[in-house]
């Protein structure tokens, strides 16, 4: 299959999974946060957020598995990739038990840390243990999403969540529709949930590797090195991505309270609900890139990237733009009858409206970010990440303790990776490292995106002017209208000549 091809068919498939799975999240927020209430709804939020840094014990071997399999096909080194499965399953086992250890030292201080009342304490202390559960088993089972990342086979792991994700919908519709869920069922629901579809994409995944076996012998110190190399730098992103997200959504849920969580950690989710859209294009090229990288193909890793951040900002702008302006309604919409009231929904709409901004020009670098992985500068990345987050997570808490911004706060702390990091830094560093004219690569990568956002906010604009939203039908023909802008949009604006014909011969090959 051609590269365009396997691109395409990758982002595709993930894009199709990712809406099924924003509709059954829309669906589920809603039913909970009406069953709960914001301090069970946040209590839920807090434990899963401080649970899962326990998946730090991976050691970022998970990220190091597809690079090193699909460097070693290449020259059909199958001996060394024998080594690297094997070396890498006694990591994860190493990282389960080790995970165990930890979580029953943490276990009887959550309900302190969380600041839990009375009636709540206990339950507190079984959901961390569920949800630790799901992580500890779940370790050694996640070799297989990298044995299939390095086969290209993003669109088998996107068909796989996919399925789970409607299994858990419908589990979650059924008991809390009847009245007979609570905390642990809910947890109960998740670690079965999760458990199966990482068995299952394990199983999938040594059938396209069939000469892979589990051996002691091929367990080696020159491959744990290895990766532990690549592993400790994807590891620092780890932290990064954790002190980023879940650690914002923690220090809002110990500072401002359990029922204030849900304020940050719905407009948090939605965020990354959209990333996948966005990110997919770029995430999918670390196999890809290490293969150039094989061979030495500069001209080639350059072309990946420019037109990888390029048509991320081409999917990025317009949801941005988007949601800048009509937040607010679509979360009255969503959530206006599951007890929030007119504050909150300003709160978290002014939330998504500061968050977007630097996600919609900074999420597309993560085409950059693969590439520096694939091409051994994973460090750069790494530590840079470390830096702007751990100054974005200071920042909120400084915010939250010494001004009245509350959840607004840890929003602007939120901004502080994609502003410093894909925004202020990446751009120069990929055109120093893929020795690309600057002004050549914000031409080809910028200019066009900005020029359909500059398109789309005159859209907004003069739409707010003259368009009631009081009435649903408005707003069902504003989103209408504007899909179909942006679409036309990205087909002439932003795609080159060479990629739009391909894509429109590609939806007429389909249609026949």
């Amino acid at each position: 299959m051609s590269l365009k091809k396997t691109i395409l068919k990758n982002v595709v498939s993930e894009w199709i999974s990712k809406i099924i799975i924003i509709a059954s999240a829309l669906i589920i927020t809603p039913v909970l946060l009406s069953y709960f209430g914001k301090y069970q709804y946040g209590l839920w939020e807090a434990i899963g957020q401080g649970a899962a840094f326990l998946m730090l014990f991976d050691f970022g071997i998970a990220n190091s598995i597809a690079r090193f399999i699909a460097k070693n096909s290449v020259t059909d080194d199958f001996e060394e990739n024998k080594r690297v499965y094997s070396t890498s399953l006694a990591v994860f086992f190493f990282a389960a038990v080790l995970t165990l250890f930890i979580s029953l030292i943490v276990l009887p201080y959550i309900p302190e840390i969380f600041n839990t009342t009375e009636n709540y304490q206990q339950i507190s202390q079984v959901l961390f243990g569920i949800l630790s559960l799901n992580i500890i088993v779940a370790f050694p089972l996640r070799v297989g999403r990298g044995l299939l990342q390095a086969k290209d086979r993003y669109d088998l792991i996107s068909l796989i969540q996919l399925f789970f994700n409607v299994i858990y919908l419908i589990l979650v519709l059924l008991f809390f529709y009847r009245g007979i869920g609570d905390l642990i069922l809910l947890a109960e629901i998740t670690l079965s949930v999760n458990l199966l579809s990482e068995i299952v994409l394990f199983l999938i995944a040594l059938k396209y590797h069939k000469y892979l076996k589990f051996k002691f012998r091929y367990i080696t110190k020159k491959n744990f090195k290895e990766l532990f190399s690549l592993g400790a730098s994807s590891l620092v992103q780890s932290i990064s991505a954790m002190l980023y997200t879940k650690g914002i959504i923690l220090s809002v849920s110990i500072m401002i309270g359990l029922a204030a969580t849900p304020l940050f950690s719905i407009p948090n989710s939605i965020i990354n609900k959209i990333g996948p859209f966005v990110n997919r294009l770029g995430s999918t090229f670390v196999p890809i890139a290490s293969r150039m990288n094989a061979k030495n193909d500069i001209a080639k890793l350059r072309e990946l990237n420019i037109h990888g951040v390029r048509y991320g900002l081409a999917i990025s702008i317009p949801i941005s733009v988007f949601l800048f302006f009509y937040g607010k309604q679509l979360l009255e919409l969503w959530l206006g009858n599951t007890g929030l009231n007119n504050l909150d929904l300003q709160n978290m709409a002014y939330a998504v409206a500061v968050m977007i901004v630097p996600f919609g020009l900074g999420a597309p670098q993560t085409a950059s970010r693969a590439i520096f992985r694939a091409t051994n500068k994973h460090w750069f990345v790494a530590n840079l990440m470390l830096i702007s987050v751990s100054a974005g997570l200071i920042t909120t808490i400084i915010l939250i303790k010494y001004t009245d911004l509350g959840i607004l706060g840890a929003a602007i702390g939120w901004s502080f990776r994609y502003l410093i990091v894909d925004i202020l830094v990446m751009p120069f560093a990929v055109c120093r490292n893929l020795q690309i004219n600057i002004k050549h690569y914000f031409s080809k990568v910028y200019l066009p995106p900005l020029f359909s956002a500059l398109v789309l906010i005159v859209f907004s604009l003069v739409y707010n002017r003259f368009i009631d939203f009081e009435n649903i039908y408005n707003f069902i023909i504003l989103i209408t209208v504007f899909g179909i802008l942006s679409f036309l949009l990205i087909l002439f604006i932003i795609l080159n000549a060479e990629h739009r014909k391909f894509l429109i011969k590609k939806i007429r090959f389909n249609r026949k």
